[in-house]
């Protein structure tokens, strides 16, 4: 379920050329709320954040709970807003080569994710073992 609303953000996130930091600062939330939601790993949401996240990336408020159900999401800015457009995503000749490019950074991304998952799962064993040995 977050899995594929992580995918939509991040997906959207490209298509209006807004980074981690950049998305952050549009919504108002913190980085590391960006960057959970961009795993696919929330720790908890409640409707205001999702609600300023996808107003941030140019959806409309309920675009959380459609992607989250299946549902498509319009990709038009809401009424009186411009879309994020703040930098260049690259030039048109990259057309048929973005798909393959966006797969691979998303690839990228998740493996990301997981070695800094298992990385952390290290240094609790790391820590599970230290006191275990302090107590022997």
């Amino acid at each position: 379920m977050w899995l594929s609303l992580a995918a939509a953000v991040n997906a959207r996130m490209s298509q209006v050329g807004l980074d981690q930091a950049d998305l952050a600062e549009a919504s108002g939330l913190s980085a590391q709320v960006v960057r959970d939601l961009q795993r696919g790993m929330p720790k908890r949401y409640r409707s205001t954040t999702m609600v300023r996240i996808a107003r941030a990336l140019d959806w409309p408020a309920d675009a959380f709970p459609r992607i989250l159900n299946g549902l498509p999401v319009e990709d038009e800015p809401p009424a009186g807003r411009s879309p994020h457009r703040l930098r260049s995503t690259g030039s048109s000749s990259a057309g048929p080569q973005a798909p393959t490019d966006r797969r691979t950074r998303e690839g990228i991304a998740a493996i990301e994710s997981q070695v800094e998952d298992l990385e952390s799962s290290l240094a609790d064993l790391r820590r599970q073992l230290d006191a275990v040995r302090r107590g022997a």
